[in-house]
């Protein structure tokens, strides 16, 4: 399903490419090696992940785990998740996660990092 056909139900939060790439990995289960990525956006509800590489391993529907690692070092979020869609454009490929839970974003490492979306949230 494409990116734009998917109307986002919680305001997302930019990652600010120009002072930090948050960097995550996608933990697919069953053996499969993780799968590198970066945050592109994120939300209460779930986020939207940028491989350089096709995920060719990921399925829509898919249940996996997906760890945000903190630019400092140290800490991550490992995050139960079920993937919703996937695209790809211009040579990236896009991932829409939805967490199993609610993330509340303030009490994470997210908190002072993310921009708010100067845009709709729909």
């Amino acid at each position: 399903m494409a990116l734009h056909q998917i109307p986002r139900r919680d305001q997302r939060h930019l990652v600010p490419f120009a002072s930090v790439k948050l960097v995550a990995q996608v933990l697919p289960g069953g053996g499969a090696e993780p799968l590198p990525c970066h945050v592109w956006d994120v939300s209460e509800s779930g986020a939207c992940l940028c491989f350089t590489e096709p995920p060719l391993s990921l399925a829509a529907g898919q249940q996996l785990v997906v760890q945000i690692f903190a630019p400092a070092g140290g800490v991550s979020l490992d995050l139960p998740s079920r993937l919703i869609w996937l695209d790809a454009i211009h040579g990236a490929h896009f991932v829409g996660i939805q967490w199993g839970s609610p993330l509340d974003l303030a009490n994470t490492f997210l908190k002072d990092l993310l921009l708010p979306d100067q845009g709709a949230s729909a």
